[in-house]
């Protein structure tokens, strides 16, 4: 099949190193494995040398002409006044996604000759280029959801065109031809919203598994690079944001380390609570016991993981935890003991025995946890195996292609 795979988020450059260009090139490069021929669209291209996504790529769709526009409201910006939520004024952003969705969909006559099988687009905020897209070329749309993105910006930076981004929102999510939802949470959230329920399917993150495998044994050279010891290594993966709990994972460490002296956290990432963090862990007198290696490519992720003898992922309590857990499927895939808070699709995991619980939000718990896979390594590296195996079987981006172009394909049966 030929797909177009429309990414409208400027915040999403396609070369790019956060989780969601990863993303996006895995499952770009998943179709393309599966034989099928994908052209990505895009306007946040930034060709900077990422070796792993060698597929054919559109420019940017040109927005030009509305450059002066743009200039205008950002000019303006100041007289908007803060969001809602106390952030400057993003209108000129707000628009300027509008527009592109315009722009997009009057490129179809030139986009023709592809050939397109069907659309295959990643929810953006105020995105609906691609479902244009899709009907101007009569061919089938498949949307892939991540986050409500709309509560999401709401809640971190506020919308000034808030009514447009739900109605947006609502639409593609009502019109769409198969929605592609990461988590069950998220899917119920969609049909309570309007979604056709039987367009909605549960389609959690993947996991490139053929990277971890390669990384087996890079584990000791990473220890001894890091000054890592004797172990054992405690290892958390992520951005160092409030929500990710690390700040509880460092209680709890603080808890273990007296029984543990030779245990040591390895923190992989950075976000804004680095510095706080480190400046906890000296305050402690934990310098030596707790790592911290900074913003890493993700390509170093696996031979960090080989790193480690179990992970945590300690979430905070949500009431919405609407989340795919990709740090949780990659430590499985990397044949890991995980402790992880007790939410969401991490509570399918835990009572499948493949992940060791903790209580959200509470640091004794994650100790208890984190002790307890310590003590009985024995068992512990069992229910990782039986992990590992079922996230090479259940939870790679090559099986979420296939559900993706199987969807595509009955929608296009139907729609004949």
């Amino acid at each position: 099949m030929r797909i177009f795979y429309v990414c409208s988020d400027f915040g999403v450059p396609v070369y790019g190193h956060k989780g969601a260009s990863i993303h996006l090139r895995a499952m770009a490069n998943a179709f393309a494995g599966l034989g099928h021929t994908v052209q990505v669209l895009s306007p946040a291209i930034e060709r900077a040398g990422n070796a792993d996504f060698q597929l054919s790529v559109l420019d940017p769709v040109d927005l030009e002409p509305h450059l002066p526009a743009l200039d205008a409201l950002r000019r303006a910006d100041r007289a908007f006044g803060p969001t809602a939520a106390g952030h400057p004024s993003r209108v000129a952003q707000e628009v300027r996604n509008i527009l592109y969705n315009q722009l997009l969909e009057a490129a179809a006559p030139r986009l023709r000759d592809f050939g397109a099988d069907f659309v295959y687009e990643r929810y953006a905020l105020f995105g609906a280029g691609g479902l244009g897209l899709a009907r101007a070329l009569g061919v089938p749309h498949v949307l892939e959801v991540n986050a409500p993105l709309c509560l999401e910006q709401e809640r971190a930076r506020g919308l000034h065109l808030g009514d447009v981004a739900r109605a947006v929102e609502a639409r593609v999510w009502r019109e769409t031809d198969a929605m592609l939802a990461v988590s069950a949470e998220l899917a119920a959230r969609a049909c309570a919203e309007g979604a056709p329920r039987d367009r909605v399917h549960v389609v959690a993150n993947g996991v490139d598994v053929e990277r971890f495998e390669a990384a087996a044994g890079q584990g000791a050279r990473v220890r001894q690079a890091l000054g890592l010891g004797l172990g054992p290594v405690i290892g958390f993966v992520g951005s160092l944001k409030s929500w990710h709990g690390t700040d509880v994972l460092l209680d709890a460490f603080t808890l273990l380390h007296p029984r543990w002296p030779t245990a040591r956290l390895l923190l992989v990432g950075d976000g804004p609570k680095g510095d706080a963090l480190r400046a906890t862990a000296r305050s402690r007198g934990l310098d030596g016991a707790v790592v911290f290696t900074g913003a890493v490519d993700h390509a170093r992720v696996p031979e960090l993981l080989d790193a480690m003898d179990l992970t945590v992922a300690p979430y905070l309590p949500a009431e919405d935890f609407y989340f795919s857990p990709l740090k949780v499927y990659e430590s499985l895939a990397a044949g890991k003991p995980v402790v992880a808070s007790r939410l969401g699709q991490i509570t399918d995991l835990v009572e499948a025995g493949y992940v060791e619980p903790a209580v959200p939000g509470d640091p004794a718990s994650l100790a208890q946890a984190i002790e307890a896979v310590l003590a009985d390594p024995k068992t512990a590296l069992g229910r990782a195996e039986r992990g590992r195996e079922w996230t090479h079987r259940e939870r790679t981006w090559a099986a979420n292609a296939r559900r993706a172009a199987d969807l595509a394909a009955t929608t296009a049966l139907v729609r004949r």
